[in-house]
This record gives structure tokens, sequence and C-alpha cells, in this order.
């Protein structure tokens, strides 16, 4: 297999995005898009002695403790801005915290999504494309327009049908960027916006129409 080209750097922001092999709609089930989100969540904590799905059958006070330690003992090897997840694919802004960081945060992510797919459907096989995409961000500009584009995702792709639904799609960090946040890092971003959050919904909304046009226009090109 050839080398990634690009190469990773510690405190750097990369857009990630990754595919299914045969457009399989992988998150078509509400309980498996949960399962991701709980993945973000957890391998964003760098030297787990455990792997989700062994956490996952802990009892909650061991649970605590076991986070505890973690935290204690190690430091993130990335942090999550933010995410979407569509049917058969998901986008990501993630800052490299540790060296690697990346590469092992996505690995033990899709490593572990596809053993849960794969015992629900009990089926065998990878399900996604074996080198996930990665852009590197190079300015503020590109930070937010990324953002926008990552939380319009839904509604430009007509998963759902007006902003206001786009405010209920569970499956996406808008709602961390709106309420309170729960797995992703939000500050690095709102801080263009002084933090205020109907600052950012507007500049979101602004651009809604445009960028459904492009997506309509990409896929009647395709």
């Amino acid at each position: 297999m050839p080398s990634r080209r690009i190469v990773f750097v510690n405190k750097e922001i990369y857009h990630i995005y990754n595919k299914t092999i045969d457009h399989r709609n992988v998150f078509s089930a509400n309980s498996l898009m949960s399962l991701f989100v709980e993945l973000l969540w957890y391998y964003q904590q760098g030297n787990h002695a455990l792997r989700f799905s062994h956490f996952q059958k802990l009892e909650l006070l061991t649970k605590k403790k076991y986070w505890k330690t973690i935290i204690l003992k190690s430091s993130p090897q990335v942090e999550l801005l933010a995410y979407v997840l569509m049917p058969n694919h998901f986008h990501l802004l993630v800052k490299q915290k540790q060296k690697m960081g990346i590469v092992y945060y996505l690995s033990q992510i899709l490593n572990s999504f596809t053993r849960g797919y794969n015992n629900y459907h009990q089926r065998l096989g990878p399900i996604f494309l074996p080198r996930f995409k990665a852009k590197i961000i190079l300015s503020s500009e590109q930070l937010l327009h990324t953002s926008r584009y990552i939380h319009l995702n839904p509604y430009s792709s007509a998963i759902v049908n007006n902003l206001e639904s786009l405010k209920q799609y569970p499956f996406s960090s808008l709602l961390e960027y709106l309420q309170t946040p729960r797995i992703c890092q939000t500050n690095t971003i709102l801080s263009h916006f002084n933090l205020e959050q109907d600052k950012y919904w507007e500049f979101l909304t602004n651009n809604a129409l445009h960028q459904k046009d492009l997506e309509e226009i990409k896929h009647f090109r395709a």
C-alpha cells in the first residue's frame, strides 16, 4: 500500500472524511449512529487500556473510575472540533494533539465500529474505504467554511427538509454549537463569533441555499 501523502502535524487542524466501500448506508440505524458518536468521544483520549466494547460492559461506578484514571494518566491524542454522520459517509474536523494521533484515532474508531456493525448485521469484512481522506486547514477562513460545510451537510444533501429541522438532526455537532458542548471543543470556531451561538447560526444560514444549490449541481453532473 502506498504511503499517505499528507503528514499530520501536531496542533494543526484537518478535515477528515471517508465513505463506505459500496455506497452502503451504514448509518441507517440510530443505534449504529449513536455508537459511532460514542466512539468519536471515547477515542479522543490516548492510551486506553480497554476497547470501547469492553468499557461499555463495565458497571457505571467502574466506568467512572476507569475514565478518571485515563484522564489523569494520559492526554488527548486529538481534539474533535466538529462532525456529521451521513447515510454512507462522515466528516470530521480534528486537531492533532499527539504524534500519529489522527491516524490512531481513525483506526480505533473504524475498527471498533466495523466490529459493531458486522455483529449487528451478522456479516464479515470491511465497511469503509481503506484510506480516509484528509485536508489540512490553512486559514481561519477555511476553518469556518469547513465547519459550515460540515454542519449544513444534512440540509444541502436533503437529509432534512429545512433549516429548523437541521437543528434537530441528532448526529451532528451542530447542537453542541447551538446549545452545550458534549464531545466537541467548540470555542476554537465560536471564538470567531465572540462565543455567541446565534451569530454562528446566522453565519450558517446565510450560505445555506448557496451550498444546497452547489450540492444539487454536483449530483446532476454525476
